[in-house]
């Protein structure tokens, strides 16, 4: 499970805080082993998330 996050302008994302949250939030199934930081979410001209832009920010070509 990868969990894409997005920091609200100014606030700072701790990696190591936030997989706390989800192990305790979460069910340990759905605990996100791969954390990724972005500026934006990437969306289509409709407004949907773009999910192979998505997918490609998280796991660039050169590390599948």
């Amino acid at each position: 499970v990868a969990a894409v996050v997005v920091a609200r302008e100014g606030a700072e994302i701790i990696l190591s805080q936030l997989r706390e949250f989800g192990k305790k939030s979460l069910p340990e199934y759905a605990v996100p082993t791969v954390l990724k930081v972005v500026d934006k979410i990437p969306k289509n001209s409709m407004g949907k998330v773009n999910k192979p832009d998505l997918l490609a920010a998280v796991f660039p070509k050169n590390q599948i």
